[in-house]
């Protein structure tokens, strides 16, 4: 693996496992966490080396993202949505980098995607909120829903339409701006708890136009693969550090559980074929979703259907891993006892998380039967 993976894991086993249990318990954002992150440049990694970020790829965001995730998928998938803003900068007008990039990478700032709505769901090219250009100023009005991060980012990627062309376009709005609230109230997550995916609230927000950083319509299409790639992988790359979780949990509890009778837990074989598969399938995901990685950079055909792969594979892998775990986990599981509970919460998380498994599993069956992609 690479100085990213590696970093990163001694990132997180330093600064995020400390925190993993509370995050849980609490259903709170990970405040001091992502303070860390910022003094150790992780908001810079996809930002554009011009304005002092390191310029890398979908890749580099694979490997952080696994190795946070081993510890607390919840934390991987919050910077995951850092990270995917970034991609619509490179279409952004200079003066607004030049506004907003350096605070990220000098002061550790982070942006926050709004897309998800009440109605429509998360969809980049189509929204029911709604702004309209009043002078130099856009007004914002609308809602938002299940936005990660919701309260805590210092900026929100929000996607709105114009009122008078029904143009489709993203804006960059700072977490101050009169007229934004949030319902902290509305998140009590089920696993990955730390996200607070809240609901968010516009009224008649008004902001510069210089915020405005891109137009679905005329945004380079190149872009918004990897944006919507770098989505894609996070979740899959939270989902695979949950069978890691579970591996490292399952081995340290099979080590330290001794019978009355002298019998030692690690012993049995049964307990030695949960391991066995435990661990496969965290190596598996890992390897997928490095490869999806790898092939959205190098711009290969079939990108995206690796990386709806990983997505797929990383789900189902995550669940199964965690199930043999609470056997493994035992009484002590059952009880609450240890963290294995929270991994099995963790997993069933990413079925729901749009897009869906389902319509995932759709768009894959769809594009390897009308494509002419070579299977290799």
């Amino acid at each position: 693996m690479s100085k990213y993976y590696d970093d990163a894991l001694e990132f997180a086993k330093k600064y995020i496992a400390p925190y993993a249990e509370e995050m849980d318990a609490k259903a709170e954002f990970p405040k001091e966490v992502f303070k860390k992150l910022g003094e150790h440049g992780y908001m810079g990694l996809m930002v554009e080396e011009e304005y002092g970020g390191q310029g890398k790829g979908v890749q580099q965001n694979v490997e952080v993202c696994l190795a946070f995730a081993q510890y607390a998928p919840t934390v991987a998938l919050c910077y995951m949505m850092h990270n995917n803003v970034m991609p619509k900068f490179y279409n952004a007008s200079k003066e607004i980098k030049d506004k907003i990039l350096p605070e990220i990478v000098k002061n550790g700032k982070f942006i926050a995607a709004a897309g998800s709505e009440p109605k429509g769901g998360n969809n980049s090219n189509s929204s029911e909120t709604t702004y309209k250009v009043v002078g130099d100023k856009a007004i914002i009005n609308g809602s938002k829903t299940l936005v990660t991060m919701g309260g805590n980012a210092d900026y929100y990627s929000v996607v709105c339409t114009n009122e008078e062309n029904n143009q489709v376009s993203w804006f960059i709005v700072p977490s101050d701006t009169p007229g934004i609230t949030f319902d902290t109230n509305d998140w009590n997550g089920f696993g990955m708890r730390g996200n607070t995916s809240c609901s968010m609230y516009l009224k008649d927000v008004e902001v510069d136009l210089l915020y405005l950083i891109a137009h679905a319509d005329t945004i380079n299409k190149r872009d918004i693969q990897i944006g919507d790639n770098s989505f894609i992988m996070g979740i899959a790359c939270a989902n695979a550090g949950v069978t890691f979780g579970v591996c490292r949990n399952a081995i340290e509890h099979i080590k330290s559980r001794v019978y009355p009778d002298g019998k030692k837990m690690i012993d049995f074989d049964t307990i030695k074929l949960h391991v066995s598969k435990v661990y496969t399938l965290a190596q598996a995901t890992k390897s997928l979703c490095l490869e999806a990685g790898r092939a959205t950079d190098a711009n290969e055909e079939d990108q995206d259907e690796k990386c709806v792969a990983a997505r797929l594979m990383a789900t189902e892998a995550s669940m199964e891993a965690a199930k043999l775990g609470m056997r493994i986990g035992g009484g002590r599981a059952y009880n609450n006892k240890g963290s294995m509970t929270r991994w099995l919460r963790d997993s069933y998380a990413g079925q729901v998380m749009a897009p869906s498994v389902d319509a995932l599993s759709l768009t894959l069956g769809k594009n390897i039967t009308n494509k002419d992609i070579e299977i290799k």
